[in-house]
């Protein structure tokens, strides 16, 4: 019997005339008539036609897959014009879905308010398209969710996130990505962006291990996960081991948080002695060779031959979180060769991509030189 169903096009319509209605009208997931699936578990239709009201997608499925058969502004298709109402019809007819994807770029608002879903049983939530999206998201209840992906446009993480993980009950998210693979322009714009702790729902995710964010204040997020709570005397997201930032903003000084990221969450470990090495922050020598202070503050290792005494070491933070294994950052701030030698040092895996910095066009003077008269 049938478990499987799946139909990908390589790419959406992106014109009206594209679609020709009569070639879609009577396949399966266009038509009413009733159909006996009993073993139907998953569903994908991506970039295809479909009506909202077939069987097909009230099957009791475990995986549902939905993307949108058009380009945005592109109407008029059986779903380009899907409403928030019908897309939450369909995941309420499924209430034993474990894994559900939606990418609606053009989505349109409900007509018919929405209600409150509660899905048991969902463990991995993928929702892309644009700020319409975000009803859909406030009316859903995930209490087993571990994988949450987020791509809806620029809001501020704790709107779009905050709300569903307090309505879920703190659920076991052990994944959380946010604006990471839309395709938008910028930081987080929306008032709610400027709050000095727009991180502060992940102190409900202690089994966070993946933290994916795009556009986001990089200062901000990397000062929220670099420091231990004061109120609490607690690090954010304990159990973080794979942090990736891209299309990330902030001051000049944001290397330097990065450093102390790196420090913070990945202390130096003991040599084979049982040693732990000796860490100073000297001053530096700037680029005319001249002793200057050193911006970064970077820790940096004393030879024996060195006639330095450090100062005592720190005593170690409490409730040290689990040592970062990887640190991804694409787009966001130069590094440099040298602090990123660095970083490689105290971390596993670093990879990283500097901004595309664009091309300088001189401009054509309207006065040019034309000659002596």
């Amino acid at each position: 019997m049938l478990e499987e169903f799946e139909i990908s096009c390589g790419e959406p319509f992106r014109t009206d005339s594209d679609y020709y209605y009569n070639d879609w009208a009577m396949w399966l997931p266009s038509t009413d008539r009733k159909i006996n699936v009993p073993n139907l578990q998953s569903v994908t239709l991506s970039s295809v036609p479909f009506k909202w009201s077939s069987p097909l997608l009230s099957s009791n499925l475990r995986t549902l897959d939905l993307r949108s058969s058009s380009s945005v502004n592109v109407g008029g298709n059986a779903n380009s014009n899907m409403t928030l109402d019908r897309l939450l019809l369909i995941i309420t007819s499924n209430p034993l879905l474990e894994n559900l994807t939606l990418n609606y770029p053009n989505s349109q608002q409900s007509v018919l308010p929405l209600e409150t879903t509660r899905l048991n049983h969902l463990k991995v939530l993928n929702i892309s398209g644009n700020y319409s999206m975000q009803p859909l998201i406030a009316a859903l209840v995930t209490p087993s969710l571990e994988e949450l992906t987020i791509n809806t446009g620029r809001d501020a993480p704790d709107e779009a996130v905050g709300p569903l993980i307090a309505r879920s009950g703190n659920p076991p998210i052990t994944y959380l990505s946010l604006s990471y693979g839309g395709h938008f322009f910028g930081p987080y714009l929306s008032q709610a962006a400027l709050d000095p702790h727009p991180w502060a729902f992940l102190a409900n995710l202690d089994q966070l291990k993946t933290l994916k964010v795009g556009h986001a204040h990089l200062d901000i997020i990397l000062e929220e996960l670099a420091h231990v709570n004061h109120e609490s005397n607690t690090w954010l997201v304990p159990h973080l081991e794979h942090l990736a930032l891209k299309n990330s903003q902030g001051r000049s000084d944001c290397v330097s948080k990065v450093v102390e990221l790196a420090k913070a969450r990945n202390p130096p470990l003991p040599d084979a002695n049982g040693v732990l090495p000796q860490y100073v922050t000297v001053t530096g020598v700037g680029a005319n060779g001249n002793a200057g202070p050193n911006p970064m503050g970077f820790p940096i290792v004393l030879d024996e031959a060195e006639d330095a005494t450090p100062p005592p070491a720190p005593p170690p933070p409490l409730n040290q979180p689990v040592r970062l294994k990887s640190l991804e950052m694409h787009h966001c701030t130069p590094i440099g060769e040298d602090r990123l030698k660095w970083l490689r040092s105290c971390i596993e895996h670093v990879d990283v991509l500097d901004p595309i910095q664009p091309r300088c066009v001189r401009a054509q003077s309207p006065w040019q030189y034309t000659g002596f008269e």
